[in-house]
């Protein structure tokens, strides 16, 4: 559970996966959600705050504080940091792809 704005780490192996919105989010810009980068030899890549890749496809854009989650919402992907510019939301985890 993430209800401040203080940075949100997973333990070690693992990344967040999921994030359900309990009241209206907004995440913090840049890095506010930190893309995991360990699945990059997979082909793999996923929303966050900072620059999209290529492989975010074609006019792909970050996620920025004005993007705002309503309650109820859940977002999935794999990052390795959260942290909110302001709501609260309930962060799940799955193990980093070394």
């Amino acid at each position: 559970f993430l209800d401040d704005t203080g940075v949100l780490l997973p333990p070690t192996g693992m990344v967040v996966v999921a994030i359900t919105m309990i009241s209206q989010t907004k995440f913090a810009n840049t890095t506010g959600l930190v893309a995991d980068d360990t699945a990059t030899d997979h082909g793999v890549a996923y929303a966050g705050t900072g620059t999209q890749v290529a492989a975010n496809g074609a006019n792909s854009e970050v996620i920025d504080v004005n993007n705002v989650f309503p309650a109820g919402v859940t977002i999935y992907g794999r990052w390795s940091k959260v942290t909110l510019n302001s709501g609260s939301c309930m962060v799940y985890y799955g193990p980093a792809l070394n």
